[in-house]
């Protein structure tokens, strides 16, 4: 049984402005725009989150814009390509004009008790990692801004493997 959720964001977070500067992913011509898109991870990124689902038994949650035009299961191939070994299990509502955050709180509402046995309201075993600060007050103890210049790193893992395991981050 899984014990672990992860709200994950992509732009910002496994693709960083530093990133995109130094790959240089100019679109190629005849390359779709989803073709162009889907080349935009880093792989070092997606590795860190490889590494953390598995230290804490995590699944994804993907809660990027880029669930709006895409299935779960083509967002876990695009993920599998760019080197993810952790499983996506599905993507947040897309509700127009409104707060990430209360799109979070909408999925753990209809998911919650059938993976976990317990209402939404009991679960804190869930991060949000997101360069976008648009989260409900109630979210805030679960959420890791994430500069959007460096993306994902080591130290942003630590401290949420350690939140997850309930220990106080090191400063």
């Amino acid at each position: 049984m899984m014990n672990n959720i992860l709200f994950l964001d992509i732009d910002g977070v496994l693709n960083s402005q530093s990133w995109l500067r130094r790959t240089k992913k100019d679109r190629v011509e005849g390359e779709t725009k989803e073709e162009h898109e889907d080349a935009h991870i880093d792989n070092s990124a997606v590795e860190l989150v490889n590494k953390l689902c598995e230290a804490v038994n995590m699944k994804v949650v993907i809660s990027s814009t880029w669930r709006m035009r895409r299935t779960t299961e083509e967002l876990q191939g695009i993920l599998n390509r760019n080197g993810a070994t952790f499983e996506v299990i599905g993507k947040t509502p897309y509700m127009s004009g409104i707060p990430r955050g209360v799109e979070i709180a909408e999925w753990l509402g209809a998911n919650t008790y059938k993976l976990f046995g317990v209402y939404d309201y009991n679960f804190n075993n869930y991060v949000i990692v997101d360069d976008d600060s648009d989260m409900l007050l109630n979210q805030a103890e679960n959420f890791f801004n994430i500069d959007q210049g460096v993306g994902i790193t080591e130290k942003t893992c630590y401290k949420i493997e350690r939140f997850l395991n309930k220990l106080k981050p090191a400063k």
